[in-house]
């Protein structure tokens, strides 16, 4: 399983509502993404930020 599959099985801590604009191919294919995993799109969108911007958290609770 990948990382990302591993992180989206994990709840997020507290979180706070924040609206992006995105191209419609681009919801479009967060959203069947997100269906096709049992996730919502918000959950897909925290696990892609914190893999890519914050990757030191990512490994040190992979290492956990």
């Amino acid at each position: 399983m990948s990382t990302l599959e591993e992180r989206l099985k994990k709840n997020p801590p507290d979180v706070e509502r924040f609206n992006i604009d995105l191209p419609t191919q681009m919801k479009a294919d967060l959203k069947a993404y997100a269906k096709a995993r049992g996730v919502t799109v918000a959950r897909v969108i925290r696990t892609l930020i914190e893999l890519n911007i914050y990757p030191e958290r990512a490994e040190a609770q992979k290492a956990d």
